[in-house]
C-alpha cells in the first residue's frame, strides 16, 4: 500500500510541467488529509485512516496522467502571432 508521501511523489514524476509540482502537490496532501480527517471522524485509526484516504485518491500514475494535461504551460498568443492578433 502507498504512503501519502509514495502517492504524491508518484502522482508528480507524471507531470511534466515542474513549475505545477508544488501546487498540484499542495492540492493533493490538502484533498487526501481531508478524506483523512473524514475517516477519522468515522472512528477508523490514524494509518487505516490515511490509507484508506490515498486508496481512494485512486493509481497516481493514472490520476498523475490526468493532471499532466491539465498543467501545461501556457503561451501568450501575442508571443505566438507576433503580437498580431
Amino acid at each position: 500500500m502507498l504512503t501519502k508521501d509514495d502517492f504524491i511523489t508518484k502522482t508528480l514524476e507524471q507531470i511534466r510541467w515542474k513549475k505545477a509540482h508544488d501546487s498540484v502537490r499542495k492540492e493533493l496532501s490538502d484533498h487526501i488529509e481531508d478524506q483523512k480527517n473524514a475517516f477519522l471522524d468515522m472512528n477508523m485509526d490514524e494509518n487505516e485512516a490515511e490509507e484508506r484516504a490515498v486508496q481512494e485518491m485512486g493509481d497516481p500514475v493514472e490520476v498523475g496522467a490526468l493532471l499532466d494535461h491539465s498543467y501545461r504551460p501556457r503561451t501568450d498568443k501575442g508571443l505566438i502571432f507576433g503580437g498580431v492578433m
